[in-house]
């Protein structure tokens, strides 16, 4: 379900996984992604030219809509839901494989892609589509940000990804995101189980730009690790196997050709666990603190640039199963 917000905060897009909001619904027309111009019935698919009476999950009718929009879309609000909190948990292409383009995540307007669910609670999902109002909120407060920029936490992951954070995983046999009771002190911790090759990377989207930088003037990268074994094929493996690098990632562009690039640029150097000594230990938890300086951020791709941090297998034969916790950048 599409989803498009009042205004354009600056650098909405940067960083804006992890992030939470705020959110209510706004009664009117719905905007096109320039802003402007008011979105017609037969711009794209429209389930209410077809259908009229289809009921919500609680049996509530579709409301309509007043006649002199008819041609236009419209979306009445719920009267007696006045917000809701969500967490952005990916971000919109503008252009998806094989050159399709979704014009209402092309900007400039913000868009939000909420589940049925959260759509129900503010407006009929018949509607598909609304205007809102949004303001970025603690995620475990609830309180509002007022931060003027969007802010990019310096925890990276702590029982969830930090504000601004992404999480993704490659060549895994198995990953949690959310692996509750596992963690530190019985906290939250994201659990994995690499094959040879295979990584675990927190990508933060734009925060290399000027204003972001999250790792711009820090000089470590501080986490919690421990070995997990669930399976029989990670008897063997070994977390000291992990290495970590850094490096800045792109959005997919679409090229005149019709071939997608992906521009990544990579610090100079992988630093493998077996190359540090633990820091700190707790029962099987064991703390790293790496300096970025072991990296060598230099020539291509300096420090300040980097929005990516990746975890991935050195090992050769055998799958490393693991879980994190507390990464930070200090």
């Amino acid at each position: 379900m599409e989803h498009q917000s009042k205004k354009l905060n600056e650098g909405f897009v940067a960083g804006s996984c992890g992030r939470c909001y705020e959110i209510r619904c706004k009664t009117g027309v719905i905007l096109n992604g320039d802003g402007v111009t008011p979105s017609s019935i037969y711009d794209g698919y429209y389930l209410p030219r077809f259908v009229h009476n289809l009921r919500d999950p609680e049996g509530r009718p579709w409301p309509g809509k007043p006649d002199e929009y008819k041609e236009l879309k419209y979306t009445q609000c719920r009267e007696d839901v006045e917000s809701i909190f969500i967490t952005i948990i990916d971000s919109c292409p503008c252009v998806y494989i094989g050159g399709r383009k979704q014009a209402s995540c092309c900007g400039p307007l913000p868009h939000f892609d909420l589940s049925f669910w959260a759509f129900n609670k503010l407006a009929h999902p018949l509607y598909g589509n609304m205007m809102m109002e949004y303001r970025p909120v603690g995620c475990v407060t609830r309180e509002p940000l007022y931060t003027g920029k969007p802010y990019i936490s310096g925890t990276i992951y702590g029982d969830r990804p930090g504000a601004g954070w992404g999480w993704g995983s490659y060549g895994e046999k198995e990953s949690v995101l959310f692996a509750q009771h596992e963690g530190l002190y019985q906290s939250t911790a994201t659990c994995l189980i690499l094959t040879p090759g295979g990584g675990l990377g927190f990508y933060c989207r734009g925060c290399e730009k000027e204003g972001f930088q999250p790792l711009k003037n820090k000089h470590s990268l501080e986490f919690w690790i421990r070995p997990r074994y669930t399976e029989i094929e990670s008897l063997g493996g070994n977390v000291m196997d992990l290495g970590v690098y850094l490096s800045q990632m792109h959005d997919l562009e679409y090229s005149k050709t019709g071939a997608f690039t992906i521009p990544s640029k990579f610090c100079n150097f992988k630093v493998p666990l077996a190359s540090h000594t633990p820091l700190g230990k707790s029962g099987e938890w064991l703390m790293f603190r790496l300096p970025f300086s072991d990296f060598r951020c230099k020539g291509e791709l300096k420090l300040s640039g980097v929005n990516r941090i990746v975890f991935e297998n050195d090992g050769e034969h055998k799958n490393v199963e693991f879980c994190l916790d507390e990464v930070r950048i200090i």
